[in-house]
C-alpha cells in the first residue's frame, strides 16, 4: 500500500515539474522534450486547419510570438499533431515575422493560410475565432502585439 502512495506522489511531482518548465521555458521548448527524442518538434493544429494542411492546400501555419522562438526550425523535420492518431511529418522551409494578423494574411496570401475561407476578410474572421484555453482570442490585435507579432511557419509535407 505504501508504494502506491509513493507512485502517486512521484507522478504528481512530475506533473508539477512539467508545468513549471512550460511556464519558464515556453510550451514549444517543453514540447520538444515530449515528442519522441531526436529533437523532433511538434506543432498542435486544430481542424479545419489540420485537414487543410493534410490535403496540401494550407502551406503556412501561424503562431503568435517572437520569431526567435521558431527560427532554429528552418530546414528541420517536425510533426504536426491534429488529435488522437493524427500525425503529419513535415519540414519547415521558412519562417517569417509580421507585426499583425492583417499583414500576415496579405503577405502570405489567404489561400495559403486559410484556404477554407472565401477571401481575406473570411480568413481574418477564421483566425479571430481561435481562442486559447483561457478564452482569449489568440490573434486579437492586443494579444499579437503583447506576444511580439505573428510568425508564419512555411511547411512542406513529407513525401
Amino acid at each position: 500500500m505504501g508504494y502506491i502512495i509513493w507512485i502517486i506522489v512521484f507522478i504528481f511531482l512530475l506533473l508539477i515539474s512539467a508545468y513549471i518548465a512550460m511556464r519558464m521555458f515556453g510550451i514549444s521548448s517543453v514540447t520538444r522534450l515530449f515528442t519522441g527524442g531526436g529533437g523532433k518538434f511538434a506543432l498542435f493544429v486544430q481542424d479545419p486547419w489540420y485537414a487543410e494542411i493534410e490535403a496540401g492546400r494550407k502551406t503556412v501555419e501561424a503562431r503568435v510570438g517572437d520569431e526567435k522562438k521558431f527560427q532554429d526550425l528552418v530546414g528541420k523535420n517536425i510533426v504536426l499533431l491534429g488529435g488522437p492518431g493524427k500525425r503529419l511529418p513535415a519540414t519547415v522551409t521558412g519562417i517569417r515575422h509580421y507585426k499583425d494578423l492583417d499583414t500576415y494574411i496579405k503577405k502570405e496570401g489567404w489561400k495559403k493560410v486559410a484556404p477554407h475561407a472565401g477571401g481575406e476578410k473570411e480568413a481574418k474572421a477564421a483566425y479571430l475565432a481561435i481562442k486559447n484555453k483561457e478564452g482569449v482570442t489568440v490573434y486579437s490585435d492586443e494579444n499579437v502585439k503583447e506576444k511580439g507579432g505573428v510568425i508564419a511557419i512555411e511547411i512542406e509535407l513529407a513525401k
